[in-house]
This record gives structure tokens, sequence and C-alpha cells, in this order.
């Protein structure tokens, strides 16, 4: 009789697994009563020592922080230097998220105190102002000052018990651990000795720990669900305990104070730590009301703990109950032959899912457009060959597609899974218009492939410039960039990154034309104006071929601005809707108020001088402040105040062409006075681009 190959197999797997799980079971069987206890007392042995590893970490890093900046502190200069040591302690806080207050203490009882709880607080106390007066700043979570406030109070540092045990040879102390009245939680102090150079005591610094972050901790190192695990002191009162809302309680007069073990809600804990006590031993496997459990109990070492004990109970039962059932249940033999079935599986199925969970994860960032990252996956398999090359092709054409259309685009089509369609949405977003001033006589001195090379190299050098900024380039227009901030996904302070751009896009075009005079080439000048206003932005065109771009009155306005730089003999022109969002962080000029062309209303127009953190000269200031002022005389129709304050600036700046445009307008207006009637606002009318 024969059998099938994938019957054999079969088979010979269920003969497999049913000899070694009957050989698991019967082990387990024998010896898992041993291994569990051997378990439970090697789990708690290292569950102890983990609790006290992380115990004394968590006190220590705060107290090593104030140990490493006590030696900056001057203890003779508390009050001197208080700002500074403020700030210092602030930064040191946000470091520590646990510990709620630091400060400081001198021997004259002057007082310095950073707190973080219940509100951000920096306050002094000045012994010889006004020993009864403290003065508190409450300040937001950026040290913005919000509130100054003057309390009274008999508060003296050197009387607490911070202070008093840090003396001059004892370097890093502890306090006893003690409830933070206005935090009501649990902790302790850390305080060191400010020494003067002779090694005298001038104050103290400390650090507030609070103490309920353990409590968590040890919450979450339960090995079991009935399981407990806690600190306690000498006197048995509770450090830290896992349940956190046992650490402290009420007392009869309405204040709170430390649990004792005792007093906890479960008698069984507080026995077996008697038993422990009574016989001296770490590990105990102990009876109590017909309950077994395993616990430990060991010392916490170091002088952070002050005699502290950590202990952990579990109950035996969490640890034998589980494995008591599936030893009737016999589970453990299923589990060997799914062991032993895995690996086989595992081996195989290995082999066969690498390369598609590679490629997988490539498609996976085909979807969040991170095309660099893709690259061929190698197979003995034909079919996932044909899949890899198949991927390799489309990231391809992905990566020619981005630069056809923007790539936050095409990413967000990528993540939807929809099909681009027609779609429009009105925005409010920054235009950005660009233009090589003659370039026409430029194309008509350089042949063809010269001019295609410095053109390709300025493009691409003002491209990565706009991208670099957030910008969205809409379309190359010959020699001319169309750009735009805020679509398709937001971009805070968009028209500022427009400005920023603009400025990096000047600052580049010098380094290109110095390179290029080197070489011999013709230098170029470029023109950018820039618009803040709603625009209708989207896919656009017909049903077969789209194009996202943006439409709307406020980018004709952006595209005569950049025009408007000729009549002005500027390189940017920004205007007063760009204008309001820069909040004085770029320097600009107040050129004047134009009418362009298609526009009924004027608009005042800037030029963009550069950043404020970059100071101008005092030329630059004279010509803005001067010129600025010319221009309210002019508008309030002082044509003769305006002529004679621009007559005296030509002379300063006789090739300042918005001098000239200015001062021609006035003369012509005080000839023609009939020419400003009532609905004249004083915009200059260019009809032109």
């Amino acid at each position: 009789m024969k059998i099938s190959f994938k019957l054999g197999i079969i088979n010979v797997f269920m003969l497999l697994t049913l000899l070694i799980g009957s050989a698991l079971t019967l082990n387990f069987y024998l010896g898992a009563s041993s291994t569990i206890r051997d378990f439970g007392s090697q789990y708690s042995r290292t569950l102890t020592e983990k609790i006290v590893e992380r115990s004394d970490s968590f006190l220590r890093l705060p107290a090593q922080q104030v140990q490493a900046i006590a030696p900056l502190i001057q203890g003779d200069r508390l009050l001197a230097e208080r700002e500074t040591y403020w700030q210092l302690m602030w930064d040191q806080l946000q470091l520590l998220p646990y510990c709620d207050n630091l400060y400081l203490g001198d021997e004259q009882g002057n007082f310095l105190q950073v707190r973080r709880r219940p509100r951000p607080t920096t306050w002094y106390l000045d012994r010889h102002a006004d020993a009864k007066k403290a003065v508190h700043f409450y300040r937001d979570s950026q040290y913005r000052i919000l509130e100054q406030v003057e309390e009274p109070t008999d508060y003296d540092p050197r009387k607490r018990p911070w202070y008093r045990i840090a003396d001059a040879k004892a370097g890093l102390r502890w306090t006893p651990a003690y409830v933070f009245t206005s935090q009501r939680t649990l902790g302790l102090s850390a305080a060191y000795p400010l020494l003067s150079k002779e090694g005298r005591k001038l104050g103290v610094m400390a650090v507030d720990i609070g103490l309920p972050e353990l409590s968590e901790f040890l919450k979450h190192q339960r090995p079991t669900a009935n399981a407990v695990t806690y600190i306690v002191n000498p006197a048995g009162e509770l450090i830290a305990y896992s349940d956190p809302s046992q650490v402290i309680l009420e007392d009869d007069f309405g204040g709170l104070r430390q649990r004792h073990i005792e007093e906890l809600p479960d008698p069984w804990i507080a026995a077996l730590h008697a038993e422990h006590m009574a016989q001296g031993r770490e590990d105990l496997e102990h009876e109590h009301l017909g309950e077994r459990y395993f616990s430990r109990l060991v010392s916490f070492p170091g002088d952070i703990g002050q005699n502290w004990q950590v202990g952990v109970i579990i109950p035996a039962d969490d640890l034998l109950g589980p494995a008591q059932a599936m030893l009737h249940r016999g589970v453990l033999i299923t589990l060997g032959a799914m062991v032993l079935a895995l690996l086989v599986i595992y081996l195989v199925a290995g082999r066969v899912s690498k390369p598609i969970i590679s490629m997988a994860r490539q498609m996976e960032d085909i979807r969040q457009f991170k095309l660099d990252a893709i690259h061929p996956v190698p197979s003995v398999f034909k079919e996932v060959a044909i899949m890899s090359d198949s991927l390799m092709r489309a990231t391809r054409g992905l990566q020619s597609f981005r630069k056809f259309v923007p790539a936050e685009l095409v990413q967000r089509l990528i993540k939807s899974g929809e099909e681009a369609g027609l779609s429009g949405k009105r925005e409010e977003l920054t235009l950005f218009f660009s233009d090589i001033a003659g370039f026409t006589g430029l194309s008509e001195m350089l042949s063809p492939d010269d001019l295609m090379q410095q053109l390709s190299l300025y493009l691409d050098r003002l491209s990565q410039i706009i991208m670099e900024e957030q910008g969205t380039i809409d379309k190359y227009i010959g020699d001319s960039i169309m750009a735009f901030w805020g679509a398709p996904d937001p971009v805070e302070q968009h028209a500022q990154a427009a400005c920023r751009a603009a400025l990096r896009c000047q600052q580049a075009l010098w380094e290109l034309n110095q390179a290029w005079l080197a070489e011999g080439r013709p230098p170029l000048e470029t023109r950018i104006g820039i618009h803040s206003g709603e625009v209708v932005v989207g896919n656009m065109g017909s049903s077969n071929r789209l194009n996202y771009t943006v439409i709307g009155d406020s980018v004709n306005l952006a595209s005569r601005l950049e025009g408007v730089n000729r009549f002005y003999a500027t390189n940017i022109i920004i205007s007063e809707s760009v204008f309001a969002k820069l909040d004085g962080h770029f320097h600009c000029r107040l050129l004047g108020r134009v009418k362009v062309k298609g526009k009924r209303r004027g608009v005042d127009i800037y030029e963009l001088l550069g950043f404020a953190s970059e100071p101008l000269s005092e030329e630059i200031l004279h010509l803005k402040r001067e010129y600025e002022a010319a221009l309210a005389e002019y508008w309030r129709r002082d044509w003769n105040q305006a002529e004679e304050r621009l007559l005296r600036l030509q002379q300063l700046w006789p090739g300042d062409a918005s001098i000239s445009l200015v001062l021609e307008n006035c003369r012509r207006l005080q000839a023609q006075p009939e020419l400003a009637g009532d609905a004249w606002e004083g915009a200059f009318a260019f009809d032109s681009k």
C-alpha cells in the first residue's frame, strides 16, 4: 500500500508530536513544583535587585545634579545673582520631571527657590531688606513672569532639617521621607553645602524628590496580579507601595502622614513582613491563614535609604495554580508539538517570507513617498524577482513623476489611495514670482547651450532654496519661477517663509554671479514679487490632464508686483498683506502706494531689505526714515514740503529711482493740483507689467 508524500509527512509529524508531547508532559509533572519554587525565589531575588537599583538611580540622579552644580553657586551672593541661579535651577528642573523644588539658603537666612507645583514659581527671601516678606514670581511653562506677589512669611531656611544636616564636612546628605505640604505627596530632600575657598559653609543647595513615581514603578513591577511590592523605613512606615493610593493617609487633625504597614487593608502583608523581621532571613516560603506565599525582604544599600527595606510577596497559587491546570489538561503536549512544528515551518517560511516582507516594507516606503529607500530585493524565487523588478520600475517612474508635480501632492495621493480629480478650495497663501531682468537681451548674447547651462544652474539653485523653505513650485515660465506657500500642506508663518526664500535666492544669485564673472559669463539680475491673499488652489485642467496650481486676483497681484520692481529699480517688493505678517523679523522700506493694472484700489508696497538680525547701515536707515517721511507728506498733499525733503535726500542718493518717482509726481501735482481729486489716494498707476 502506497501513500502520498504529503500524507507521509503528516503521519511522521503526528507521531513525532505525540512522542515529544508525552515526554514533555511526564518531565514537567515530575519537576514542575521544584522548578516553580526555584523560579519564584529567583524571580523575587531578581525583582528586589531591580527595585533597589532603579530606586537608587531614581533618587541619586537629582542629588548628583545638585552636587554637580553646587560649586557654580557663590554662597555669599545668592540675592545678587538670583536671576542667574533661578535660571540655572529652572533648567535643571526641566531635566528632572519628578522633582518639584530646587532651592538655596545661606548663613544669613536669605533664600531662593524654583518650584514646579502647584504652579511654576520663583521666589526669594531677603533678610537684609525685610525678613518677614517673601517675593514670589509666578511664571508660565516658558519661564515668562505672569504675576509678582509679596507675601508675609516667618520662614527661616537655617531652621529647616535640610539646611542643618548639610555641614561643611558631610558632603551630600539626605533627609528622612516626609509629606510635602503644598504637593500633598511623600518625598525627601537631598542637600549639599555651599563652601568658601577655605572650606567654610556659606549656605546649602537642596532638591525635593517626589516619591509617588517610586510607587508607580513598584505598581508595574508586580510579577502577578495579587503580588505586592513595597519599601518601608525601620519604623515600618511606607516609603513606596504597589498601590500608590495607600502610601499616605489623613490623620485625625486633617493633615497627612505616612501609612504604617500594619494599617494596610490586607493584614497578611504586615504579618509576613513581621515574620521576616523575626527570622532575619531574606527568602521565605510560609503559610498564613491557609494560603502559601513566596517572599523576599532585603535592605536598601547605601546612604540614601537610611535602613529602608524592599519587600516582594507573591501568592503561591499565582505561580502554581496555572501550571497545575496546564498539567491536567495536557496543554504542554500540544505546546511541545507546536514548538517543533513552528520550528520547521519557520525554517521553510523564512526563505519565502523574507523577500516578500522586504518588498512590503518598501511598498510602505513608496506610500510614504520615501523613494530613495527603495532597492532591489534578491531572491532565489523567480516570482519574487519579477515582483522586485516591477517595484523598481514603478519607483523610477514615481521619481520622474515628482519632478513634474509637487512631491507633497503625490505623497498625499498615494496615502489616500484616491485618483486625482478636478478639485479646488479657497485658502490664504503667499504667492512668489521671480523673473530675470533683461533676459531677452541675454539670450541673444549667449549660444543656446551656454544659455541653457546658465539658466539651469540658476533655476536649480533658486528652486532648491524655495523647497527648503517649504515652498511649492507651481511652474517655470521661461526664466520665471512661480511658487506658493501654504498648500498642499499647511506652512506656519508662510509669508515669513517666502521672504526668507527671497532673500536667500538673492544671496545665492550673488554667489553665482561671482562665479560666472570669473568664468567670463554675464551676471544675472532677478526681480521678485511677493503677496499674501486668498486664492483658489487645487487640481485644474481637463478630465485627462490636470495641473495642481492656484488662480485668483492675488496671483495676478503678486505677478504685477514682480514687474513693479522695474520702476523702482528694486529686487524684492512685497505687498502690505505680507508686511503685516512679518512681525518685525525683516527690514523693509515703504516704497509707496501703487495701483497696478487690473486693480482699482491702491496697494502699499515695501522693499524687502534683509533679515532683522542683520543691522542696516546708518545711511540706509537715514534713507528709509527720510523717504517714508516724504511719503507721508506726499499723501497729506503737502507736496512742497515733500519735494524739499526729497531734494535733500536725492543729493545723498542720486541714483535711487523711488526718490525720482515721488519727486516727479510732487512737481506734477504742484503744477496741476486739479489732478488730485477727492478720490486721490496717492497711488502710482502702472498700466504695464
